[in-house]
């Protein structure tokens, strides 16, 4: 089977997922959707001050962790503003919907929506509430409910890595499957705002048994970036963070798009390990000059002076103090793990995948395998951040493969 994914382009990033953004003009009518949705909004509305004619909202797929929704439910914009959720969710479906139509159609001409059936990929840990919103916002956006499969993030990479082919049989001059008859493994998916843990074992009729619960928490990307806006906020005052977003969301979300680049390719000790530079704006600058007296005298007289310093330009921060960033978020998964860890049922278990775009992260990689890796065998694939997107595929074909 082919599978294939789109690509989706910022001026610095290229990757095969795109950010939860949807951009609404006044009317509530769709306008842009991820990056091109933040581009959009950063680049020629906030310039001219049209913040109050549009609807921006970000990250709102994590509004629905820990939250008990019913479909009248509002959510706000990053203005204030407030909209029916269930409407936000549905314009997001909507719009990929038919970005999967147009390139389907592409190939095979006379394609229609009823010939597709749609997965729609949840977090394990979201609750019933959660899901039912989530089939409610397909249905709204134009999914029929016999053409809907709602499948749970972790499952469905398993399937992915029940797929896989890593072993080489040179007699038999074959790869053979990685997941055995009778082999249990876990997938730990951690994406851009959940860590989702699923513990499978392969039946002889070649289906995958739940061995325990799904399980998870909000330790993905995100959290990590809230660490960040933390730090910012410790080391500028939160005068100064909170009158830059009101100021102006562009510049307020110039340094968190400079720490996302920067968090994808820390390590854990490069042999220089030179400092990472984050790009500070002009109205940054200001601010910091007409709250503190200028930002380099300022950064002398915090508690981070031998750890932080500017050249006027850029932040320049000490790759250990950065690293810290991560450790809060690494040491929450690390204790549930531990705890899941803990189990009977566990006690055979030897191989653990790691799937998601966090997980492509040496620092979370090199932390899971020096706790765990000394009994068990710590998996990262390649595209790892792509398995629970090709295990939803494989899963629209062989819905039956989880028992």
């Amino acid at each position: 089977m082919s599978i294939y994914t789109c690509n989706w382009i910022d001026s610095d990033l290229n990757s095969k997922k795109t950010p939860t953004s949807v951009l609404l003009n006044e009317q509530k009518e769709f306008v842009a959707f991820g990056y091109e949705a933040d581009n959009k909004y950063t680049q020629d509305i906030i310039p001219y001050e049209k913040m109050d004619d549009f609807y921006y909202f970000r990250r709102f797929k994590m509004r629905l962790l820990n939250e008990i929704l019913t479909l009248d439910a509002n959510i706000e914009e990053e203005c204030g503003k407030k909209m029916k959720a269930l409407d936000v969710f549905c314009i997001a479906i909507k719009y990929l919907k038919e970005q999967v139509i147009r390139k389907i159609q592409r190939r095979c001409m006379g394609a229609t929506d009823d010939d597709v059936r749609f997965v729609l990929t949840v977090p394990s840990i979201w609750s019933v509430q959660a899901k039912i919103f989530m089939k409610a916002a397909a249905e709204k956006a134009g999914i029929n409910n016999d053409q809907l499969i709602l499948a749970i993030e972790p499952e469905v990479a398993s399937i992915y890595f029940y797929e896989l082919r890593l072993d080489f049989d040179r007699r038999e001059n074959k790869f053979l499957p990685f997941i055995t008859p009778g082999m249990k493994f876990m997938v730990i998916d951690l994406g851009g705002g959940t860590a989702d843990i699923t513990v499978h074992q392969r039946q002889k009729d070649k289906s995958l048994k739940e061995v325990i619960p799904p399980s998870g928490g909000p330790w993905g990307g995100t959290a990590v970036e809230k660490a960040f806006l933390d730090f910012m906020v410790d080391l500028l005052c939160k005068d100064v963070i909170d009158g830059l977003k009101e100021e102006g969301l562009e510049d307020y979300f110039l340094p968190l798009h400079e720490f996302e680049i920067r968090k994808r390719s820390i390590k854990l000790k490069a042999d220089d390990d030179k400092d990472i530079r984050i790009q500070m704006s002009v109205s940054l600058m200001d601010l910091v000059k007409q709250c503190r007296g200028g930002i380099s005298s300022h950064v002398r007289k915090t508690k981070f002076k031998d750890l932080v310093s500017t050249d006027g330009q850029k932040l320049h921060i000490k790759a250990d103090i950065f690293r810290t960033l991560f450790k809060s978020t690494i040491n929450k998964l690390i204790q549930h793990l531990s705890e899941i860890f803990e189990k009977p049922e566990l006690s055979d278990l030897k191989n653990v995948i790691m799937v998601g775009v966090f997980s492509e992260n040496e620092l979370v990689q090199i932390a899971l395998r020096n706790r765990f890796g000394g009994d068990r065998k710590i998996i990262i694939p390649d595209e790892s951040g792509l398995a629970v997107l090709k295990g939803a595929v494989l899963f629209g074909h062989q819905e039956k493969k989880i028992t």
